[in-house]
């Protein structure tokens, strides 16, 4: 007999849920009708329904969507929060290492994306750190995104076993 999934009755409940929210019945937050205020109830119910029924995929749906609603609840409220293009790829990373600690997969993949992510985050810092002992970082700041785009098509090129 089939499982019957509750990811039905999670998402219309998420989506009642955010009815309520955004109809100003109930004051719980600042911004709560916003439409991340829904992906989080989404990303949530994902999790829920992941966890419960042990589905990695939904699992990583859902810190996807949870992650990026936090991050847009988040940002306007905390100063050196990162920007939403560093968050992505560090959220991606995370979700991705979490998937790849249930199924053995993807492991590399979600560690370098991590470290992307905090690359990203920590760009600023390298940068004036390399220009403090007078090396010059123009053409690091200008390219790095062309060696990124050079490394990635040769190891999409690269034969595999």
């Amino acid at each position: 007999m089939k499982k019957k999934s509750i990811l039905l009755p999670l998402t219309l409940l998420a989506v009642a849920l955010y009815a309520i929210l955004s109809g100003g019945q109930f004051d719980i937050w600042k911004d709560q009708e916003k439409w991340y205020t829904l992906l989080l109830l989404f990303g949530l119910a994902f999790l829920y329904q992941g966890k419960k029924e042990q589905e990695s995929a939904h699992v990583f749906i859902g810190m996807l969507m949870t992650g990026l609603s936090l991050h847009f609840i988040l940002q306007p409220k905390l100063d050196h929060w990162p920007d939403t293009f560093t968050m992505i790829v560090f959220i991606l990373g995370l979700a991705l290492f979490v998937k790849s600690s249930q199924k053995k997969e993807y492991r590399i993949e979600s560690v370098v994306l991590i470290a992307l992510g905090l690359f990203l985050y920590f760009f600023q810092q390298i940068t004036k750190q390399l220009s403090s002992l007078s090396i010059p970082v123009s053409g690091f700041e200008l390219y790095w995104p062309y060696v990124l785009i050079s490394v990635s098509l040769l190891l999409l090129f690269l034969k595999r076993k």
